[in-house]
């Protein structure tokens, strides 16, 4: 199918998810293409619609647009800056809006029950329908025929207050935020979720969750859509939820009136929690069981295992897990293998690090010339510029601790010789392009693979590390790992620690967010290189976190400023 070059596009439910109100349908709409709305991410103009014939305008609601994403290269869109102008005007006038409510009007009479629909204002003044589907309604609402409940008598004071109504309902219990090295797994039955974000994994435990509160998320997102199904109260893009609400914590979540109490319980009315029966074994559910058996399922959860190999795959979910780690430990491994840098450009700067870049499109300016070397200035790529800004951060002590290949000295000692800096084991390899990179960091006996994805569709960006090794004992590496994983963890990351082997990831941030935050990854990167030979299990790392946090790089020996004497490093090389 052509690619539409879109004046606006957007969403359209027909039915008034906010007011619960048949008789009313809702456009979402925005300049461009629509992937950014249905990604929930971005503001949308909302114009409501009643269903008579003809249709009327009955409130109209306009977001504040700054950005649009328009057709680019085959198979993918670029974002744009909105004129001035087109910024705080609504995206689809009444004539436009009222043609569109006709056309999902019928669509509705002719599939005979609400639907979500995507559609699309062409350069030539043509309204398309692009996709639709059935529109996921409240449980509650369902099976009750009923509205909105009064707002019931709550005496607990107000914790937080505001937000989007994603899925009605009220939900009581302790509030669980997942820690780092965590998934959803750690989620124990009857807690009130809290998170940043609303990511599709959670639908797994569904099941288990009174109510979900979130920073971000989307209200026509997957999860929203589900958790309407399963009658799972979802409170999203409060902005402070995480950071207002403490684990723990006991509190009712009053969705439908936007806020969240200090308080056990209140009565809720029947069928407004749970999955409707008449679902349960319903035709669809039964088929959908019986391919999910095909799908999900994992049986190869340790890479170790003498199990880990190809004939033990039972599920595409096994496939691609196994795909996936024998890539990761083969990308890993390139550092091993004495890369002679072949096509690629040796980065030149203040920094003691040999790095080799190779270009594999738009990651260099033009201007940037044929040469064997070239500088920062020289790198297009967002996302590896935005990492180096943090590495190469004033504070951080490079110039008095370069760092160390143990390996190699241990070789080259016993032969009397010194090792260059040069040398492939100190080198750090990075493949580039204007919006991706993946470097692969070598400090001796540790290494730090990034990988990450930062253009301008945010559902899609994300960046992944690997952590692991050191030239200290294994308590040293183990204090390294654990100071490493809080602080991934308060920059949003999803952490898994296994002995001296890091993995962090966080995804679906925009472009501003994604380069604070490897600018941040740069700094910890660059702060924490010899950390192990400091820190001990047994030290607290919670001043040594505390001190990155408050800007504190340069680690000693002496300890920490906030965490005291974490112990004496005074013959083995501290930062």
């Amino acid at each position: 199918l052509p690619m539409i070059d879109a004046v606006a596009s957007g969403v359209v439910t027909t039915v008034d998810l906010e007011n619960d109100d048949d008789s009313v349908l809702v456009i979402h709409s925005l300049w461009g293409l629509g992937e950014l709305l249905v990604g929930g991410e971005s503001a949308a103009d909302a114009i409501s619609c009643s269903k008579d014939e003809p249709p009327a305008v009955i409130r109209r609601r306009v977001a504040a647009k700054s950005v649009r994403m328009v057709a680019g290269p085959p198979g993918r869109g670029q974002l744009a800056e909105v004129a001035a102008a087109d910024r705080h005007r609504i995206s689809l006038d009444d004539h436009q809006a009222l043609a569109l409510a006709g056309l999902c009007r019928r669509a509705e009479d002719f599939w005979g029950r609400p639907l979500d629909i995507e559609w699309c204002l062409d350069r030539q003044g043509r309204m398309l329908l692009l996709q639709a589907r059935p529109l996921a309604l409240a449980a509650d609402r369902r099976d009750r025929g009923e509205g909105r409940a009064e707002e019931p008598e709550i005496s607990g004071p107000v914790l937080l207050a505001g937000g989007e109504r994603a899925a009605p309902g009220i939900g009581s219990g302790r509030v669980f935020l997942i820690p780092p090295g965590s998934g959803p797994d750690a989620v124990p039955a009857g807690a009130v979720l809290v998170c940043r974000d609303t990511p599709p994994a959670l639908v797994m435990i569904m099941d288990r969750l009174e109510a979900v509160v979130a920073d971000r998320g989307s209200v026509a997102g997957h999860f929203a859509s589900v958790a309407r199904e399963f009658g799972v109260p979802v409170l999203v893009n409060t902005g402070e939820a995480t950071s207002r609400l403490a684990h723990g914590q006991l509190v009712t979540v009053d969705v439908d009136h936007l806020k969240v109490h200090e308080e056990a319980s209140v009565p809720r009315p029947a069928g407004t929690k749970g999955k409707p029966a008449r679902f349960a074994d319903s035709p669809y559910l039964r088929k959908l069981k019986y391919i999910i058996d095909f799908i999900s399922p994992l049986a190869l959860v340790d890479p170790q295992s003498p199990s880990f190999v190809p004939e033990s795959c039972r599920s595409l979910h096994d496939l691609i897990r196994f795909t996936h780690e024998k890539a990761m430990s083969e990308m890993f491994s390139i550092g091993d293998r004495r890369s002679t840098g072949r096509g690629s450009r040796r980065l030149v700067s203040d920094l003691p690090l040999t790095v080799h870049i190779l270009d594999v499109g738009g990651g260099l300016l033009e201007s940037a010339g044929p040469g064997p070397e070239i500088s920062v200035d020289d790198i297009r790529s967002r996302p590896f510029r935005a990492l180096w800004q943090g590495l190469a951060h004033p504070d951080i002590d490079w110039a008095g601790h370069g760092h160390f290949d143990w390996k190699t000295f241990d070789t080259v000692a016993i032969a009397g010789g010194v090792a260059p800096r040069e040398s492939a084991a100190l080198a750090t390899y990075a493949v580039v392009s204007e919006d991706y990179f993946n470097l692969n960091m070598r400090f001796g006996y540790h290494f730090a693979v990034v990988d990450a994805l930062c253009g301008p569709r945010n559902a899609v960006n994300y960046i992944a590390l690997r952590f692991a090794g050191g030239g200290g004992d294994f308590s040293g590496r183990s204090a390294r790992i654990t100071f490493l994983a809080e602080v991934l963890g308060r920059l949003g990351f999803a952490v898994q620690v296994r002995g001296d082997l890091l993995d962090a990831r966080v995804s679906g941030l925009d472009v501003p967010e994604m380069e604070k935050t490897l600018d941040m990854l740069g700094r910890l990167l660059g702060a924490t290189r010899l950390l192990d030979m400091v820190l001990r299990d047994s030290d607290p790392v919670a001043g040594f976190v505390a001190d990155f946090f408050a800007g504190r790089y340069s680690f000693s020996s002496s300890g920490s400023r906030s965490a005291g004497e974490p112990g004496d490093g005074s013959d083995n090389g501290g930062l």
